[in-house]
């Protein structure tokens, strides 16, 4: 009997941990944020996560200046999601080092 439940609590937390892992389309938009500057937005299955209109890490609500900085930046994110980074955070230095703000 023992085996017998081990065995269900193993299948079930493999169907488990394959239902979590399964992979997921990660997508950004491009999007306007104000005094025509650009923000993006990150999808997860379709689904919003991630709706960013100011540059991450600066105060003050001023989106990218370029809509090419905003997507350097939503790669970024897109990728630290992919490999499982959440939150999906964006370091002043990786801004520099994609120049999208000043050095």
């Amino acid at each position: 009997m023992k085996t017998l439940l081990f065995l269900i609590s193993i299948t079930h937390a493999s169907l488990l941990f394959s239902q979590s892992t399964s992979p997921q389309k990660i997508s950004y938009t491009l999007i306007p944020s104000i005094n025509s500057t650009f923000g993006y937005e990150i999808f997860v299955n379709g689904q919003k996560l991630i709706s960013q209109k100011s540059i991450p890490c600066l105060q003050g609500n001023k989106g990218f200046i370029q809509k090419s900085q905003a997507e350097l930046v939503a790669k970024l994110v897109v990728k630290k999601i992919g490999s499982g980074e959440m939150p999906p955070t964006v370091s002043i230095d990786e801004l520099k080092k994609l120049k999208t703000i000043p050095q």
